[in-house]
Parts: C-alpha cells; structure tokens; sequence
C-alpha cells in the first residue's frame, strides 16, 4: 500500500496564520474575523490528518468551521464523498452568498489531481 502524502499541514498553517491576524486586526480596530470552512478527507475516519486539533481550533475560533470528508463506505456522521465535490457543492450553495464577488480565497492542496479538481471545482 503506497502511503499518501498530506496537504492539510499547509492549510492549517495558513488558517492558523489567519485565525492570528484577523485577532490581531480585531483587537486593533482596523478589521473583522472572516468566516473560514477547512474541508479535510480521508478514506476512513481514522484517517483523518490531526483532526483532534482540528477540532480544537474549531472550538476556540467559532468562525471556523472544519469538514471531515469520509470517501470510503465507513459509517460517519459527517460528509461523504471526495473533498473537491463536497467543498464545491457546499460552496455553490451557502459560501459564495457569505463572500461578495472577487474576496474569497480558496487554497487547496493534496495528493495528485486532487488541487486541479479543486480549482476547477470553484470556478
């Protein structure tokens, strides 16, 4: 079995990095918080990457909010499905009403096709 290397520790760098620099902003006046939906995947939920602290920065940042995306068969009481086609349809439906045209950011990463599916997903 070929072991897959992970996108997520980027992305929760960066959501950490903004988590801290829209607190910083708040507490000076000059900013807001933006709301910010992580999607993870794995094929089982044992697999998700770090989702314990995961879910502990969901909980110290309300605006946060974190998707676990279980592709496999296992039973789960969360999204099913690819992470790209989860995230798209989710975006298509509620985030793009949140976000005005032009100011929204959507970093993707993971293993092979996975960032093209994604780019081309939110288009």
């Amino acid at each position: 079995m070929r072991r897959r290397r992970t996108g997520l520790a980027p992305l929760k760098a960066i959501v950490e990095g903004v988590l801290r620099e829209d607190e910083d902003a708040v507490r000076a006046g000059t900013g807001r918080r933006r709301n910010i939906h992580l999607f993870t995947g794995a094929s089982e939920p044992v697999r998700l990457y770090d989702h314990p602290a995961l879910t502990e920065l969901e909980r110290a940042y309300p605006w946060l909010q974190v998707v676990p995306v279980i592709s496999g068969g296992a039973a789960f009481r969360g999204e099913h499905g690819l992470v790209t086609d989860v995230a798209a349809g989710i975006s298509r439906g509620r985030l793009r009403k949140r976000s005005p045209p032009g100011r929204r950011d959507d970093p993707g990463g993971g293993p092979g096709a996975v960032p093209r599916r994604a780019a081309c997903a939110f288009r």
